[in-house]
C-alpha cells in the first residue's frame, strides 16, 4: 500500500469520530450499567422498608379492619333471636371491667372464627349454664381481645357474660395458670357454673396457654348482676387504625413514586406505587363504612 502524496493527504476527508455522548451511536452494552445495578444497596433497602411496612400494615391494619367489621356483624346477629347456635353466630357478650374488654363472642374456636373475636368452644356449655364454659381468644393480633388477661387478680376481678335472652352472669376470678398446648385439663367438665378463658402465652411459635378460671357465686350457685351496654365501643371515624393505614399507604405510595420515577421505567414504578395507592383507597372506603349503620 503506497503512502499518500502531499496533494492527496490535503484533499482527503478527515476521519469521522463519534462524540461520546452522541445519541445516534449506541453505547457498548458493558459501558452503560442498568439503573438498578448502579444503586443495588439503595434498591434493596427500599424493598426491605416496603416489605416491613406491608407486614406492619397487615398486623395493625388488615387484622384490625377484619376484626371490627366482624364485631359489627356479630352485634347485628346478637339482636336476632335464635333457638339454635351455628358456627359463626354471636354466642354472648363478654365484659371484663378491669381490662376494659367489651366484646361479642362468636360460636366456634377454629382459626377462622377467632379472627372475629373470642370464640366459645363447641361442646362446652354456654356461660351461665351448669358446667365448664370455655372461651378462647387471641392475645396478639386480630383485635387481641385477651391481650391483658394476665393482669386479672385472683379473688378480686369480675367477668360478666350475657347470652341471648338471659340475665348477665357474674364470674369471680378464682385461678390463673400457665399450661402447655397439649394440656387438656382446662376442658374438663365441672359441676359448678364455671368460665374458662384461654389465650396464647409465649412467642409466635409457642403452644403454651394462659388459662383464667372464674366461678359464678359460692358453691357453684349462679350469680347474676348488671352488665354494661351490649354494644362494644365503636372506633372513631377520624382516629382509628383504618384511617391510619390509609395515610400510611398513601405516604408510601408518594415516597415510592418520588424515588422510583427518576430511576426506573414507568411500568416498574407503577408495579410498586399502584398496589399502595389501591390499598389506601380501600382503607378510605372502609373508614367511610364506619359511619353507616350495620344492616338489619
Amino acid at each position: 500500500m503506497t503512502a499518500l502524496t502531499s496533494t492527496e493527504a490535503a484533499v482527503a476527508p478527515p476521519e469521522i469520530t463519534a462524540a461520546p455522548d452522541d445519541p445516534s451511536v449506541p453505547p457498548h452494552e458493558s459501558s452503560a450499567p442498568r439503573p438498578w445495578l448502579r444503586r443495588p444497596v439503595t434498591a434493596i433497602v427500599v424493598l426491605l422498608v416496603l416489605l416491613a411496612a406491608a407486614v406492619a400494615a397487615f398486623e395493625v391494619g388488615v387484622t384490625g379492619i377484619w376484626y371490627h367489621a366482624r364485631q359489627r356483624q356479630l352485634a347485628t346477629d346478637f339482636a336476632v333471636g335464635r333457638s339454635h347456635l351455628s358456627t359463626g353466630d354471636a354466642a354472648a357478650v363478654l365484659q371484663i371491667p378491669r381490662l376494659g374488654v367489651n366484646v361479642y363472642v362468636v360460636e366456634g374456636d377454629a382459626v377462622s372464627q377467632l379472627r372475629s373475636g373470642p370464640g366459645h368452644r363447641p361442646g362446652s356449655p354456654l356461660p351461665g349454664k351448669l358446667g365448664n364454659s370455655v372461651i378462647v381468644g387471641h392475645r396478639k393480633g386480630w383485635g387481641h381481645p385477651f391481650r391483658d388477661l394476665d393482669r386479672l387478680k385472683v379473688g378480686k376481678d369480675h367477668i360478666v357474660v350475657r347470652t341471648r335472652g338471659a340475665e348477665p352472669t357474674v364470674f369471680v376470678v378464682k385461678a390463673k395458670r400457665h399450661v402447655s398446648g397439649d394440656d387438656a385439663s382446662l376442658l374438663r367438665p365441672s359441676t359448678d357454673h364455671r368460665l374458662t378463658l384461654v389465650t396464647g402465652d409465649g412467642g409466635l411459635l409457642s403452644g403454651d396457654r394462659l388459662v383464667v378460671t372464674a366461678i359464678s357465686g359460692p358453691a357453684g350457685k349462679l350469680r347474676t348482676g348488671k352488665a354494661a351496654p351490649d354494644d362494644p365501643s365503636e372506633p372513631s371515624v377520624v382516629f382509628n387504625p383504618v384511617l391510619a393505614l390509609a395515610v400510611l399507604a398513601f405516604a408510601l405510595a408518594w415516597a415510592a413514586l418520588t424515588y422510583l420515577r427518576r430511576r426506573y421505567a414507568a411500568a416498574a414504578t407503577a408495579v410498586v406505587v399502584g398496589p399502595l395507592a389501591v390499598a389506601g383507597l380501600v382503607c378510605v372506603l372502609l373508614d367511610a363504612d364506619l359511619v353507616l349503620a350495620p344492616l338489619r
